[in-house]
Formats: C-alpha cells, sequence, structure tokens
C-alpha cells in the first residue's frame, strides 16, 4: 500500500539496513531499536498524520509524569498570564489594593497576575478585589475556568494513577536446548509486582529477512508454543 492511499508513514527510528531491519529486533543491527518498548510502548514515529490525530487525554495520560507536570505547570502560568493581561486591558484601577499610578507596568502585571492565580485556584486572600462590572465579569468567568480546569487535571491525574500496567521481566538470554526428543527454543518470563495476572496469553513471532532477488523482504512467522496461555501468573 503506498502513501498516497494510506495517510500515515512510518519511520524507524534508528539508521539501519533493509537486511538488519526485522521490525520486531532487539540487537539485530548496530543501530537498530525495538518495535516494542520493554513497558509496552511502541518505538514508533507517526508523521502525515496531522493534527486531527491528536486526542487530548490519550496524550495527557501517556505522557511520563514529568511530562504531565510540566504541561499542566505551563498551562497554569499561560491561562493566568493571559487573564493577568486582560485585568490590564480592562483597567489596573479597577482592581482595589494595588499600587498606585506611579508603579511601574512590571509591578501592576505582578499584581494581576498573582491576583489571577488567586481568582482561578479560588484562594482569594481578599488584599486585592475587583471593583466595577467588567472587572467583576471578568473574575467570575476566571473562577469558572478554574474550577473546570482543575476538575479536568484531577480527573487525568486519577485516570493515570488508576491506569493498570503490568511490569513483566523477561530472561537476559534466550536459548535453544534439548527438550524431551527435540531442540527448543527457550526463555523464562517473571512477574515482578505482587499483583494478580489472570488469563496472560503468550504470542511469539519469529521477524526474518529475505532477499527475493531484487529487495530485502520481511516475513513474520508464528511461533507454535508448547504452553501459550496460562491461568494464574504468580510464578515464571
Amino acid at each position: 500500500m503506498n502513501n498516497q492511499s494510506f495517510p500515515y508513514s512510518f519511520e524507524p527510528q534508528a539508521n539501519a539496513s533493509p537486511a538488519e531491519d526485522l521490525g520486531f529486533g532487539n540487537k539485530i543491527g548496530q543501530d537498530v531499536r525495538r518495535l516494542i518498548n520493554r513497558d509496552g510502548s511502541f518505538n514508533v514515529r507517526r508523521s502525515g498524520a496531522g493534527w486531527r490525530s491528536i486526542h487530548p487525554y490519550q496524550l495527557l495520560i501517556s505522557l511520563s509524569w514529568g511530562k504531565f507536570l510540566l504541561v499542566v505547570t505551563l498551562f497554569f502560568m499561560l491561562v493566568n498570564a493571559l487573564f493577568a493581561a486582560a485585568y490590564l486591558a480592562v483597567g489596573i484601577e479597577h482592581l482595589a489594593g494595588t499600587s498606585g499610578p506611579e508603579a511601574s507596568w512590571i509591578d501592576h502585571f505582578g499584581e494581576a497576575f498573582y491576583f489571577s492565580v488567586q481568582t482561578f485556584s479560588t484562594v482569594g486572600y481578599g488584599a486585592i478585589a475587583p471593583r466595577g462590572h467588567m472587572a467583576n465579569l471578568l473574575a467570575s468567568f476566571e473562577a469558572l475556568i478554574g474550577l473546570l480546569g482543575f476538575a479536568l487535571a484531577t480527573g487525568v491525574a486519577f485516570g493515570r494513577f488508576s491506569r493498570p500496567s503490568a511490569k513483566i521481566n523477561f530472561s537476559p538470554h534466550a536459548v535453544i536446548a534439548p527438550y524431551q526428543d527435540i531442540n527448543a527454543f527457550e526463555f523464562r518470563v517473571v512477574n515482578e509486582r505482587k499483583n494478580q495476572l489472570i488469563g496472560l496469553e503468550v504470542q511469539v513471532v519469529l521477524s526474518c529477512s529475505h532477499w527475493d532477488g531484487s529487495m530485502w523482504v520481511q516475513k513474520f512467522y508464528p511461533i507454535e508454543l508448547e504452553r501459550s496461555k496460562v491461568t494464574l501468573f504468580s510464578r515464571s
């Protein structure tokens, strides 16, 4: 399927020759990376999809905790900076308790920003208060945005905490060794957490590159396992 009929294109995240890039490889080539990371995420870059493929909730759920906290902090600072600019546009004199006209623009912006933070978070120390219809209307709208914003942030944070995740570790080496009357491909897996995994199913796929005379072609072969499913995965 060419790129004209398919809107997505997938690119490997490292330079590798077609013979070395097996799709699911780990250390086939020097620069080849895993298609599936150890945490279960896909090591794939997507291009050509556009902004329509971005889902805000899914993006916030899948971000690391550091990036998630950074996004929340930047959003909090940006919203309060915009409301501070709106208070200055209405007029700093409509905020009772601020410095007089002799103060600099930076001082006025700081006072409007901190008042916005207090309003957005519904803290409201009372040192600065809106005065007039426009300032009160703007403060009321900001309080509404703050309540909705904190509710959404709390919901996303709860979704991140409550999202189930498995911590399955594989043996560092797989072996081909005698087993009963045959030679078997053997490896071990273990559940590193104390949670209970029920109905665990395993699929193993062999990835190979074949030269068909004109180009390298990737082939994937499902491997039949002696035991592909266990009811309780409490031991290795």
